[in-house]
């Protein structure tokens, strides 16, 4: 009788140990979802705000937030570029960024003022090419931005009260194009309210209107932006540079742990 008691014991440990074992990859399961859902919010940012020069210019404060993806310590850079930029946690990074053109100009009537918010101050000044395309070249990033993949936001509102404006958004990496994006600023005729919104366009003429476009999926240490304007100047306001860590990384780290617990050899309550 005690072989046979000893033996349901056992099989009632197994059913245990299984049932914890299932829990316990539910809850990896969940966490694993949880990390996806939060990651932007935990993702590295750098953000570069191309501002006017001499009166007039709307910088913005190191401590103001601003962007698709909101953040701080915004870079402010003038055409002529600017190295060891500041991530959102306000360290000093080896990422650089150059431009191509020495042409800049004030949305004057995107208001700013001590009440307004960053996102009025990022929108309200512009680098553009004037009739010409324009680079702007992005370097030294490093990891966490090259370990996994990152997304590049370049944002655009032009002083165009009267006509559309639409842009050709090529992004390059060692004089190859990878990705095309085109962008329609619609004309201005009230003040911008704040809202951000994506544009869309495999072409000048499906563009839809917006005041940013999106690349995805970069792991490159440097790119290259080019703006060709098809109408208008071409404007680019901001650059907005976000880690996209994947969760896959992550699963496999919390799904180990969890089998290695519910696996692990216990030993037994009963003796014999």
């Amino acid at each position: 009788m005690r072989g046979t008691s000893n033996t349901r014991r056992a099989s009632c440990l197994g059913r245990r140990r299984h049932c914890i074992a299932s829990w316990a990859v539910a809850l990896a399961l969940w966490l694993v979802l949880a990390f996806w859902s939060a990651s932007p919010a935990c993702a590295d940012l750098i953000g570069i705000n191309f501002y006017k020069t001499g009166a007039g210019q709307q910088m913005l404060d190191p401590s103001e937030e601003a962007g698709v993806e909101p953040q701080v310590h915004w870079n402010n850079v003038y055409w002529n570029g600017k190295s060891q930029l500041h991530n959102d946690s306000g360290l000093v990074t080896a990422v650089s960024v150059a431009t191509t053109t020495s042409k800049d100009r004030d949305a004057t009537w995107v208001p700013v003022g001590p009440s307004s918010s960053g996102d009025f101050r990022l929108m309200r000044q512009y680098i553009h090419s004037e009739g010409s395309g324009m680079t702007v070249i992005v370097s030294g990033l490093e990891p966490p931005f090259t370990t996994d993949h990152y997304d590049v936001i370049v944002y655009f509102d032009g002083e165009n009260a009267s006509a559309d404006w639409v842009t050709q958004y090529t992004i390059g990496v060692d004089g190859t194009t990878i990705a095309t994006v085109y962008g329609r600023d619609a004309k201005d005729t009230v003040q911008w309210d704040g809202t951000f919104v994506q544009s869309f366009g495999t072409s000048a003429a499906d563009a839809t209107a917006g005041n940013y476009v999106q690349f995805t999926g970069l792991t490159t240490s440097s790119f290259t932006l080019t703006a060709t304007p098809v109408t208008g100047d071409g404007p680019i306001n901001a650059i907005q540079i976000i880690s996209a860590p994947e969760p896959a990384s992550l699963a496999l780290v919390v799904l180990g742990v969890v089998a290695a617990l519910a696996n692990r050899p216990r030993q037994s309550r009963f003796r014999r």
